[in-house]
C-alpha cells in the first residue's frame, strides 16, 4: 500500500529526498516564515520535532495513523517551548493533516471533539 510520501511525491513530481522540505515549507505557520531561516541558521535542531512529525506522517497509509502521529507530535516535550506554542514558530499540524487527507483513505476513526489541530 502506498504511503502519503509516495502519493505526494508522485502527484507533485518530487523525489523522496525533497518530500520533507516541501511539506515543511508548505505547512509552516505564516508567522514563522520570517523567523525560520534565522532559526535554522542559529539552531538547526529547533525544527527537529516538525521534521520528525513530517517523516512519521509520510510513512502513514491511512488517516487513522496520521491522527495518531498528530497526538504524539503535540505531546512531545520539545513542543512545549513558548516560541513553538504561543509564537507558532512551527509547522501547522492542521495543514499537514489537510495535505495527508488529499492522498490517504479516511480510515475508521475520527479525532475526538475535544481535540483541535
Amino acid at each position: 500500500m502506498d504511503t502519503f510520501q509516495d502519493r505526494y511525491c508522485a502527484a507533485h513530481r518530487c523525489t523522496a529526498a525533497q518530500f520533507q522540505r516541501r511539506v515543511f515549507w508548505r505547512c509552516l505557520h505564516r508567522r514563522a516564515y520570517p523567523l525560520a531561516p534565522l532559526i535554522l541558521w542559529l539552531n538547526q535542531s529547533y525544527f527537529a520535532p516538525d521534521l520528525e512529525f513530517i517523516d512519521q506522517v509520510g510513512r502513514c497509509t491511512e488517516m487513522d495513523k496520521v491522527w495518531a502521529q498528530t497526538r504524539l507530535y503535540f505531546t512531545s516535550p520539545l513542543h512545549k517551548r513558548w516560541l513553538r506554542r504561543r509564537g507558532d514558530v512551527r509547522i501547522s499540524a492542521h495543514k499537514v493533516i489537510k495535505q495527508a487527507a488529499e492522498f490517504l483513505p479516511p480510515g475508521t476513526s475520527r479525532p475526538r471533539d475535544d481535540e483541535s489541530y
